[in-house]
């Protein structure tokens, strides 16, 4: 079976998602698996408003691309990873055709929704699970991840595919004497959703460190002048970013799993951060760091509690060759295609039900953006 990855998240842009479908497509290349990722690099697309090393693509000649691959290959499954342009492409494509996908979660989109466009995050959610309905199964990287979308109404089979890490590159190594410790990091995007300010305005003694690049990254550095912010680092870089660190600093409160947190324990970095989803399901005990509602208080606990063995071998429970089993064993032949003129039909009535509610009922559309509960939707 040769399965098709259909991903919005593409460098130069730097991700957690990114980094997810790199190792999920290393593993399967190393076990022989045929596989094709489709990315924006693939199409032409313009830079995100507000965002601009996003680049959104514009799927022009889609149906044709995913033709070729599907009459090339015969015995084909359709995984889409995001719920961007292209994936939206690829999912009214499967709709349109009757041929069965599956699908991730990997980020709370209705979260940063609220916080750039201060859109509703019922609106938003509305669109998500309307994209995810008709997957056969949807693929979430935690326990809590599948809770939360079961009480957002998903009635999809839900499977959890925690991340992975890589070991043999984020190791414990030497610290570097030359720096003043303790030492703080954080690695990841630098934009609004991220809450980095958190981290960088605690009043505790030391250095801190920001790895990557994001829209705020210029405000940011001229904002905290004693921070050193490094830029996107990758590989072996990267790697001796996380081992020089005493702790490393995760403030975000809207990440699904947080791939940097095993990359940091994995290096033998305890970790501090909110008590939040992402964390929730890593740091376990207070060897492997700390989760707190006072960013100040969880970094100093950290420190203190920390250890760094327990650290290395918590991290090694989480290999991408376990993730990459859990992934494949998830996914379904296509199927046999609908008629072209019953995908035509499909095509024309795509209209999500929750959106025909939301403008032809009035008292629906209250319940939705002003959490009223007297209007209840009806199944």
């Amino acid at each position: 079976m040769h399965i098709i990855m259909v991903t919005d998240a593409w460098r130069p842009h730097l991700s957690g998602v990114l980094r997810v479908v790199e190792s999920l497509a290393a593993e399967l290349a190393k076990n022989d698996v045929g596989h094709t990722i489709v990315h924006p690099q693939e199409f032409p697309g313009v830079p995100l408003p507000g965002y601009g090393e996003i680049k959104i693509a514009l799927p022009i000649f889609f149906r044709k691309t995913i033709d070729n691959l599907v009459k090339k290959h015969g015995n084909v499954a359709i995984h889409i990873m995001t719920e961007g342009p292209l994936g939206l492409t690829m999912r009214n494509y499967c709709v349109a055709r009757g041929l069965n996908f599956t699908t991730s979660f990997h980020t709370h989109w209705h979260k940063y929704m609220r916080v750039y466009l201060k859109v509703p995050q019922r609106i938003t959610m509305l669109y998500i699970q309307d994209f995810h309905r008709p997957a056969e199964r949807v693929l979430v990287p935690s326990e809590e991840t599948k809770q939360e979308l079961k009480r957002h109404g998903f009635k999809n089979e839900i499977v959890v595919c925690e991340n992975g890490v890589d070991t043999h590159l984020f190791r414990p190594r030497k610290k570097k004497e030359e720096t003043l410790r303790p030492h703080m990091l954080y690695v990841g995007r630098v934009s609004k959703e991220k809450n980095i300010e958190d981290f960088l305005k605690v009043q505790v003694l030391g250095s801190k460190k920001v790895v990557g690049d994001g829209p705020i990254l210029r405000t940011l550095e001229r904002k905290y002048p004693d921070v050193e912010f490094s830029g996107p680092q990758q590989g072996d870089e990267l790697a001796r970013s996380y081992a020089d660190a005493d702790v490393f600093v995760f403030p975000s409160k809207t990440d699904t799993f947080g791939v940097v947190l095993l990359e940091a324990l994995a290096s033998g970095v305890p970790v501090a951060a909110y008590p939040a989803p992402g964390p929730n399901t890593i740091i376990r005990n207070e060897k492997l760091g700390a989760l707190n509602t006072n960013m100040e208080k969880a970094i100093q606990n950290a420190l203190d509690t920390g250890d760094s063995d327990t650290c290395v071998a918590y991290a090694e429970q989480y290999s991408w060759k376990s993730v990459s089993d859990i992934f494949v064993g998830s996914l379904v032949p296509i199927g046999a295609p609908i008629t072209m003129p019953e995908a035509i039909k499909n095509h024309l009535l795509r209209i999500p039900r929750e959106f025909y509610r939301l403008f032809t009922h009035a008292g629906y559309a209250q319940s939705l953006l002003f959490g009223s509960d007297k209007h209840e939707r009806k199944k």
